[in-house]
């Protein structure tokens, strides 16, 4: 929510994070080197964990503006072990992961593997993380067709399968994701298909002329991947899986993803195709304000999400309204009356953004440092702000620099500091705009990690 220190001059606010780098694609993440080098030291020193996981079935998706998935929330339970920010890049296969990890770009694949004796010494694979069951996806229940497709995730060693006393060949198609495999079956390009079960459930709801068998005794089990050279880093993940999948929250994972046809119903209601990434029935209209002013789309998709959950008629208790929490002062300042509407409620929010940018880089700040000082005065107002900025200033710290600022701002709790004569705006809490700034960039940096897909 957006409030002003000072009415005659309606300025106001700012966000942030401790890694923008999470989300930049333009910068590359370091490289792995030696097994020295590859270990969790090395991953707090970069200062994320990086994982390639599949765009496909139910490891990574964003529901509602939620990013979610089975490996996405294992993921998240070992960067928050860790200690750091976790950067999701998605594929959409196995030799697409694995080119990633062989040229050091990630830090492990994070998807249903099995370990393939054509990889031996090349890449080095964890204990199994859980047990994945497979699924034969046809047109009809009579089908005679004796070769079936296997998607790369339902890999095995066995070249046929029998089924209701025929043998099928199957055929294992590298570059095809299970959801493609899916469509191909219910568009009659192929016969049938094999595939997690999870993924043909979604299927049958997303194409509802498909029908699915599972394939009993076909169970493996799934581990992860990482570079050969990482052997320190093998182990240290081994430890902490031996740890999480005793755990309550492993267990929750598990039950909220496998055999859950409520998530399944969710995934195939968010099913995003390639190029067009929709987060919310409100994406064209981020879009079309967010090109007037230079701002991406899904950085606002993301404040909008931590601000109403892109619930529109969401009014807080201070009178904040719609989507970007927008107070009246705020839409008048800008000369719009009314934002009870999405597409001014959009239109006013990025306006104020604009306005916070411009401020914050004619102080001085840099562009991408000034993204975190906006975010930051969009939760809590610029007044709040700029007493953080003088106390660090006051005590040797760099005013222009987010990291110092939030300290500052979350001292403002404190007596010592909320008294103190540089600050005007009094007493104030900053561990929810800390909180605020970090949780909108690490979503905004899985938004752009879809829309690359």
């Amino acid at each position: 929510m957006v409030l002003f220190y000072n009415k005659r001059n309606y300025i106001t606010f700012t966000i942030l994070l401790f890694t923008f780098l999470l989300s930049c694609s333009k910068l590359n993440p370091s490289r792995i080197d030696d097994e020295k080098t590859a270990s969790i030291a090395a991953i707090k020193e970069r200062g994320k964990l990086i994982a390639a996981t599949d765009f496909s079935g139910i490891s990574f998706f964003v529901y509602k503006g939620n990013p979610m998935g089975f490996q996405f929330e294992m993921l998240s339970d070992l960067a928050r072990k860790i200690g750091v920010p976790l950067e999701i890049i998605p594929v959409k296969s196995i030799d697409e992961a694995y080119a990633l990890l062989d040229d050091g770009e990630c830090d492990l694949v994070a998807m249903n593997l099995v370990p393939s004796e054509a990889y031996k010494g090349k890449f080095l694979y964890t204990i199994p993380h859980s047990e994945v069951e497979l699924a034969l996806v046809m047109l009809n229940t009579d089908s005679s067709s004796t070769t079936a497709v296997a998607s790369n995730s339902s890999r095995k060693n066995s070249k046929y399968l029998t089924l209701s006393g025929r043998d099928v060949d199957v055929v294992y198609e590298g570059h095809k994701t299970a959801d493609e495999l899916v469509e191909m079956v219910a568009q009659g390009d192929i016969d049938q298909a094999i595939v997690e079960e999870s993924e043909a459930k979604i299927g049958a709801l997303r194409y509802p002329n498909l029908n699915v068998a599972k394939l009993s005794g076909l169970n493996s089990e799934s581990c992860w991947a990482v570079n050969g050279r990482s052997k320190i880093l093998l182990q240290e993940i081994n430890t902490w899986l031996n740890q999480f999948k005793t755990s309550a929250s492993y267990g929750y994972i598990v039950s909220k993803y496998k055999g859950n046809d409520e998530v399944y119903s969710r995934y195939a209601d968010a099913f995003i195709a390639p190029g067009r990434n929709p987060i919310s029935k409100y994406d064209h209209v981020m879009k079309h304000y967010g090109d007037q002013k230079g701002w991406d789309w899904k950085l606002i998709a993301s404040i909008i999400y931590q601000e109403s959950r892109f619930d529109a008629n969401v009014v807080s208790g201070r009178g904040a309204q719609g989507l970007m929490q927008i107070m009246p002062v705020t839409a008048e300042h800008f000369g719009v009356e009314d934002v009870s509407s999405p597409q001014k409620n959009i239109k006013v929010g990025v306006m104020l953004l604009n306005h916070l940018r411009d401020y914050f880089v004619g102080c001085g700040i840099e562009d991408e440092e000034a993204i975190k000082f906006v975010l930051g005065a969009y939760n809590s107002g610029l007044g709040h702000i700029e007493d953080a900025r003088r106390l660090a200033e006051k005590y040797k710290s760099d005013p222009n620099k987010w990291e110092d600022v939030a300290f500052f701002l979350r001292m403002k709790s404190q007596p010592k500091y909320y008294r103190d004569p540089v600050v005007k705006c009094g007493r104030f809490s900053g561990r929810e705009t800390s909180k605020f700034v970090i949780e909108v960039l690490e979503r905004y940096g899985h938004y752009r990690s879809l829309a690359k897909i």
